[in-house]
């Protein structure tokens, strides 16, 4: 993967190392067993990107359910293209947002957020 590790213009230091480590942990998956870590779920702390450890769930409703306080987590797919560290930034920070807003949904197992892609949708989500 050829991605920028050089820190997004827009992010702050704290906030870029949560994303490159979230990234570097699903392209960890993918280079240990490509095969079986293609759309399994990791959790991932809110606060700095990192895991308790390397479990892949098969459902978000597992990973949800295996944390003990799963409003301190996101909960991330992963995909057969990974996730670049812009990406991750960008996940990461959807996620806070809505946790800061005492969003309950946002912990159920059927909830599931959606990044826009283009950035005149993303607006309300980013502000």
């Amino acid at each position: 993967m050829s991605w920028s590790r050089q820190r997004h213009e827009g992010a702050e230091p704290g906030d870029w190392d949560a994303a490159l480590r979230l990234s570097d942990r699903v392209s960890h998956h993918l280079v240990a067993c490509r095969e079986v870590a293609i759309f399994q779920w990791i959790a991932v702390r809110l606060s700095d990107g990192g895991a308790e450890n390397d479990t892949l769930y098969p459902s978000r409703a597992d990973a949800v359910a295996a944390q003990l306080a799963p409003q301190y987590y996101a909960f991330t797919q992963i995909t057969p293209d990974a996730m670049s560290p812009r990406a991750a930034w960008r996940y990461l920070l959807m996620c806070r947002q809505i946790h800061g807003r005492h969003n309950n949904q946002f912990h159920h197992a059927e909830y599931m957020p959606i990044l826009p892609q283009r950035l005149e949708l993303a607006r309300g989500v980013f502000r």
